[in-house]
């Protein structure tokens, strides 16, 4: 009984995050951003589901709940680059330009080929004042 409810619930959250890439590859990232909440409001985890939810809080102005649901995202998916590159955005919103700086490498150290994330890390570094490793870095 216990597979068959296992099956069920992955065969919704499956649905779900399928409506939410129909929404963000028609540009409707509000839509998204509401059935990501709902989904996570109903009890479903997945990283992609935090990060857009992240993200609706971020527009929001709430940088704190944003970068708690980023946190809980890069604990779902260790490996994903993109959601310690935007926990340094979110970060340097803040003005937590150090923080953001150790995002940003961790974000580099595991997608060393995503350009964004040295980008971000120079940018880190020249407003921390280390100017001569943000131009390596860059």
């Amino acid at each position: 009984m216990t597979d068959n409810v296992d099956a069920l619930r992955i065969g919704e959250l499956e649905s779900r995050l399928n409506d939410i890439s129909v929404a963000v590859s028609h540009g409707d990232f509000t839509r998204a951003i509401t059935l990501a909440g709902q989904a996570l409001a109903q009890g479903f985890e997945h990283p992609a589901l935090y990060s857009l939810r992240a993200l609706g809080h971020e527009q929001a102005g709430a940088l704190e709940a944003s970068l708690e649901d980023l946190h809980r995202a890069a604990e779902l998916a260790p490996e994903d680059y993109t959601v310690f590159n935007s926990i340094g955005l979110c970060l340097m919103q803040m003005g937590r330009l150090t923080d953001a700086f150790l995002a940003f490498g961790e974000a580099v150290r595991v997608g060393p080929g995503f350009a964004p994330a040295w980008f971000n890390l120079g940018r880190a570094l020249e407003q921390l004042g280390r100017l001569t490793e943000a131009e390596e870095a860059c």
